[in-house]
C-alpha cells in the first residue's frame, strides 16, 4: 500500500495497522476489509472523526478528515473463449499494493 502524509512535515496522524487486505485505525476502532470495497471503478473512502470523537467512513457529519483510502478500479484478464469465439473476463485477485492511504494531519489535542 502506498502511504502519503498531508502535509509531509506533519506530526499528528491517526494510528493504523495493515494485516493482509484489512486496515484498522486507532487500535481497531475502525476496521475495513479493503477487498470488499473494490469495484469496477475507482473507490475513495473517507475516514473522518465525528462529533463524538469516533472514527467513521463518511463525508457527512465529520468534523475532521483523518484519512482517505483510494482503491483502484478492479482489473480483468481475458481468458479463452467459448466455441462462438466469445472471450471471458476473469477478475484479477485484489492487490492491496495498488491502493493508496493518505493520512491527514489531525488537530493537536
Amino acid at each position: 500500500m502506498i502511504i502519503k502524509h498531508q502535509p509531509e512535515t506533519g506530526k499528528n496522524f491517526v494510528s493504523y495497522e495493515i494485516d493482509g487486505n484489512v486496515i484498522s485505525f486507532n487500535d481497531e476502532e475502525l476496521t475495513i476489509k479493503l477487498s470488499k470495497k473494490e469495484r469496477d471503478e475507482l473507490v475513495r473512502l473517507y475516514i473522518v472523526e465525528d462529533e463524538t470523537g469516533g472514527l467513521v467512513t463518511s463525508t457527512r457529519g465529520g468534523r475532521w478528515y483523518v484519512a482517505e483510502i483510494v482503491i483502484p478500479a478492479r482489473r480483468y484478464i481475458e481468458t479463452a473463449g467459448n466455441e462462438e469465439g466469445q472471450t471471458n473476463a476473469e477478475p484479477v485477485p485484489f492487490d492491496i499494493d495498488r491502493c493508496e492511504l493518505i493520512l491527514w494531519e489531525m488537530e493537536a489535542s
